[in-house]
């Protein structure tokens, strides 16, 4: 009777205790329609990887070098917050020299965010695709 007893109470207990993690899921957009709906996209060179003192639910911030744009640039620097790029998360994962196609939105607090639902590397498969969507973007002077 013990044994049956501590094979259903492990069993309970494995079964209440066990947390369901669902990694990021996207809502997948097409290009034009994302950027209607962004504040900002550009195309940028990841100069410095650092972290968001405004906001800790935010907490990684790059800034970029903008070299092309499609909306809502007015300087040549501009800084995107996103989350961490680890499990379960929709941060965008950057290194420092490379460009990305980013797709930025406004938070409430007026910083722009940004993620791997939105944005990736230039050279990947769907920013290809995304570019040839967009056209020609403008140039800062």
């Amino acid at each position: 009777m013990m044994i049956f007893f501590r094979a259903v109470s492990t069993f309970l207990i494995m079964f209440f205790a066990t947390t369901i993690v669902y990694p990021c899921t996207c809502e997948i957009l097409k290009p034009k329609k994302k950027l209607k709906k962004a504040t900002a996209v550009f195309i940028g060179e990841v100069i410095e990887i650092g972290h968001n003192d405004k906001d800790s639910s935010v907490s990684v911030a790059v800034k970029f070098k903008v070299e092309e744009y499609w909306k809502g640039i007015r300087e040549p620097y501009i800084s995107i917050v996103t989350e961490p790029a680890v499990c379960c998360t929709c941060g965008l994962k950057v290194e420092a020299g490379k460009r990305y196609l980013i797709y930025a939105f406004a938070l409430e607090n007026g910083q722009l965010e940004t993620s791997l639902c939105a944005s990736a590397a230039v050279d990947s498969e769907r920013s290809v695709d995304e570019l040839k969507v967009l056209g020609k973007g403008k140039h800062l002077k």
